[in-house]
């Protein structure tokens, strides 16, 4: 196979800053994921995360929804009627994918339309599906994957090389990200870099994970602190360099990290532990990367800010 050429790479990764839909005059659509943790309480008192075998058939009973079609995961997608999905994190975690919204307040009328009830469904059932960063120490709960595939173990066992962060990451933690549009090409970059000079002020505005960290110090916010010390080298922000324009500082970013994943058309398989740049710049490799492997190698990074073709923001 002819491995791609660098043009090639960039024409990628400048698709995923390109608006992926018109957008009209004005600040665009807004569109709103949200994680919830799903902790039961025993006649105890004792709290304990909910293993998925056991969440899944709840939430499948309980939102009028569908299963994804042909899919051969045990616990696959739920999509709404509305247009929203319903799918499931490595930890159990449920997650809410809304439609784009035509405003903030309709991406969290909706928002409020689907968690809403299915909250209270699950209060009643003695499930509390908590909306915090991470669950405590007063949680009890695995660190081992509860949803299956190639992806989320190769992700495992790239993180537990680093160190024990990932995992807590993986099946302990919870966010909400904001979608947001790029808008027309003349404001797409200001947006951008505005979207990264707010990531400590929003940060901070949502931080609802305190937590005692292992050097006696205490985070505000405990998921940003354990993202950051999964892999450096793919998470936190995207550095421009001089006069490099985002596409190219984000080539930059995707080369230097290490492949968690790869794809050749035929199958998916776990990485071998180095970067885009030395597997790309190899003269003596079994197999060279095609193109198809880097744009699964983007969909494995995870920065502040992640292009989409749409702004995500993470934090």
């Amino acid at each position: 196979m002819t491995k791609p050429s660098r043009a090639e790479l960039l024409a990628e990764v400048e698709a995923l800053f390109t608006q992926a839909r018109g957008s009209a005059a004005g600040p665009g659509s807004v569109g709103v994921e949200l994680e919830l943790i799903p902790v039961i309480d025993d006649p105890a008192g004792a709290r304990t995360q909910l293993p998925l075998t056991a969440l899944h058939p709840f939430v499948e009973s309980t939102v009028n929804g569908e299963a994804q079609a042909g899919h051969t995961d045990p616990h696959p997608a739920i999509n709404l009627p509305g247009g929203g999905r319903i799918t499931f994190e490595p930890g159990g975690q449920l997650e809410y994918s809304g439609p784009p919204g035509a405003s903030a307040s309709a991406a969290g009328a909706d928002l409020r339309k689907v968690v809403g009830p299915l909250r209270r469904a699950a209060a009643r059932a003695g499930i509390d599906l908590v909306d915090r960063g991470i669950v405590g120490p007063d949680v009890a709960g695995s660190t081992d994957l509860q949803v299956p595939g190639v992806r989320y173990r190769a992700m495992k066992a790239h993180f537990d090389r680093i160190g024990p962060w990932g995992r807590v990451m993986m099946c302990r933690t919870a966010s909400m990200q904001l979608n947001l549009d790029f808008g027309p090409p003349e404001v797409a970059s200001a947006r951008w870099r505005l979207s990264e000079l707010l990531v400590p002020v929003l940060g901070g505005a949502f931080a609802n994970s305190a937590l005692d960290l292992p050097d006696g110090t205490r985070a505000s916010s405990a998921r940003l602190w354990i993202w950051r010390r999964t892999d450096r080298s793919r998470t936190g922000f995207v550095r421009v360099r001089g006069s490099e324009s985002l596409s190219d500082a984000y080539v930059r970013f995707a080369l230097e990290a290490p492949v968690i994943l790869r794809r050749d058309g035929a199958g998916t398989e776990a990485g071998d532990g180095r970067t885009f740049a030395e597997w790309w710049q190899a003269e003596d490799d079994g197999r060279a990367p095609t193109i198809e492997d880097w744009a699964v190698h983007l969909g494995t990074l995870f920065p502040h800010l992640r292009p989409r073709g749409w702004m995500e923001l993470r934090f």
